[in-house]
């Protein structure tokens, strides 16, 4: 097998030119959009799991927020607005027409 290490151990080590890819699919994943030694910053090797969790929290709040800005700016959400609201004219008019056609009156005041 692989000596008796596991992917963490060999990444710790630091065991050459394959160490990078011992490690976790997600790490890699992280680090590949993150240098490594930015995250090591603000969230160091030896950090308390409540530490971590805050800055992970406080991280995933900021990206989310400026999504939701930005969506708001760009105007995303009149037009999601505007899309469904045609959506559901033509969802009832296709009913109306077809209660029409089958000689029936589901559009019927107080129905």
């Amino acid at each position: 097998g692989y000596g008796g290490s596991n992917g963490v151990e060999a990444a710790n080590k630091g065991g050459g030119m394959n160490s990078m890819y011992a490690r976790p699919y997600l790490i890699r994943a992280v680090y590949a959009i993150i240098p490594e030694s930015v995250v090591n910053r603000i969230i160091p090797q030896n950090a308390s799991l409540s530490h971590q969790v805050v800055v992970v929290g406080a991280g995933s709040f900021t990206v989310g927020a400026a999504m939701e800005l930005f969506m708001i700016k760009t105007g995303f959400y009149d037009i999601a607005t505007r899309n469904e609201a045609q959506r559901l004219a033509l969802r009832k008019w296709e009913v109306e027409e077809q209660a029409r056609l089958r000689g029936g009156d589901d559009s019927a005041p107080g129905r």
